[in-house]
């Protein structure tokens, strides 16, 4: 019995992976040049608040400082860019799976009351920035871009 149910089982695999293999050879004979990729993002952001400093960190692989804007206006930090998608080194080639965004994004934060958006300091290291921005008594500066340093 016990082998009964193991050549089943086998079988069944061996059916799926058929069936795995027709529906690639089914969408590759649909769409045989596909256009490059370009996936919807939003860059995953941490925030930290002190006493002294509001601090934020965006996570963003493979943007390039010039594709970066960072700027405070209205009471508001905005962080706009793009990121371009990874090219395939040349070689005509297919994605089996894409799950990193690319293309442009654009994101909008509040800031705290007591922040001088004057002060506002932004560096791009490793793949992430920093932006941070001291806290006082009263919110003082203009809307400005901020200056994005490569750490």
């Amino acid at each position: 019995m016990k082998s009964a149910v193991l050549n089943e089982l086998k079988e069944m695999k061996r059916r799926m992976d058929l069936l795995y293999a027709e529906s690639f050879e089914a969408r590759a004979a649909e769409d045989p040049e596909p256009d490059p990729v370009e996936k919807s993002w939003e860059p995953s952001v941490d925030i930290l608040e002190t006493e002294g400093s509001f601090l934020l960190l965006a996570d963003l692989p493979g943007v390039l400082e010039p594709d970066l804007q960072v700027e405070v206006a209205e009471g508001k930090l905005f962080i706009r860019g793009r990121r371009e998608a990874v090219p395939c080194g040349g070689d005509p080639a297919r994605f089996s799976l894409c799950e990193r965004g690319s293309g442009s994004f654009a994101r909008a934060f509040v800031l705290p009351a007591d922040c001088e958006t004057g002060s506002a300091k932004a560096e791009l290291k490793a793949g992430v920035l920093f932006v941070e921005i001291s806290r006082g008594r009263i919110r003082n500066g203009t809307a400005h871009k901020v200056s994005v340093q490569a750490g």
